[in-house]
């Protein structure tokens, strides 16, 4: 070992994403517990006889040992953490949903322990969960928990409680726009007629060109976030482990909502998962 540049041994990680570094190589993004995301070249991956190639995929969880001071580390071994298996179903794509924000959200080698913690859960999730149609709505408000929780670790989490402007609590019978930077703001411009001629089976309005949200429904969203259990693994035939904590409008503004705050994180290039989760997605609840 050279005791200028030691190793770093041993450390749980996830591998998000993987590109091939000249003939034999590959370049690995990997997100680890106590160091946040990393890219590493792993020499020699692609060659047949490697063992790494086959260890270094998403939703397996690993150990890693590297060395280097740069951005780009050098990776000295693998090893399985925890075997399992991973089929290509709902549950993948949604982790290959979140990986991409990941690389895309967070920087470099800036620790965030809690968004590692809820990750793992949220692949052991996508990996145990043999997925029905009665699961959806329980999966996709887990997956509303995770994305809220990476914008909270970035600093732009949104208060499903008070306006920040004013910090005047949300009223659950009053409607509220979303401004991505300041949060809700009580819509006091927009006549109570005018929100009710739009049609009832609307789970959210677009009034004015812009979102509009009944707060009974954000305080709901907002209970949901606080809750600190940990998302259990559901045993087979265990149906109450299921049950889902919001009603069908109050994940549809979540989903909404998330999707507005996190575009406007990502700018103008769109997210090449997102439209193949999109059609897994209509897929799986249209064969259900």
């Amino acid at each position: 070992m050279n005791v200028l540049n030691p190793a770093i041994d041993f450390q749980p990680a996830y591998v998000l994403h993987t590109r091939p570094y000249r003939e034999t190589s590959l370049i690995v993004d990997c997100f680890t517990a106590n160091f946040g995301r990393i890219s590493l070249v792993a020499k020699g991956a692609k060659r047949k006889k490697s063992s790494q190639v086959s260890l270094l995929t998403p939703l397996l969880p690993i150990h890693i040992t590297w060395s280097g001071r740069g951005e780009l580390k050098s990776l000295r071994d693998v090893e399985v953490a925890q075997y399992r298996t991973v089929s290509m179903g709902l549950g993948y794509y949604c982790v290959m949903y979140v990986n991409e924000l990941l690389l895309r959200l967070v920087p470099k080698e800036e620790v965030l322990s809690s968004l590692f913690m809820a990750y793992n859960h949220f692949v052991i999730l996508a990996s145990a969960t043999d997925l029905a149609s009665q699961q959806l709505a329980w999966f996709t408000e887990q997956l509303r928990r995770l994305e809220f929780l990476l914008l909270n670790v970035l600093g732009v989490g949104v208060n499903f409680h008070c306006q920040p402007l004013t910090g005047i609590s949300i009223q659950p019978n009053l409607y509220y726009w979303f401004d991505v930077e300041n949060g809700f703001v009580e819509a006091t411009s927009v006549k109570t007629e005018a929100i009710l001629s739009k049609s009832a089976s609307e789970h959210y309005k677009i009034v004015q060109g812009r979102d509009i949200f009944l707060g009974e429904q954000l305080l709901q969203i907002g209970d949901f976030l606080q809750n600190q259990n940990e998302m259990i693994v559901p045993s087979k035939g265990n149906k109450e482990a299921y049950l889902t904590h919001l009603s069908a409008p109050a994940r549809h503004c979540a989903k909404r909502i998330a999707h507005l705050a996190i575009m406007a994180r990502l700018g103008d290039r769109p997210l090449k998962s997102q439209a193949l989760l999109r059609k897994v997605w209509h897929t799986f609840k249209d064969s259900s």
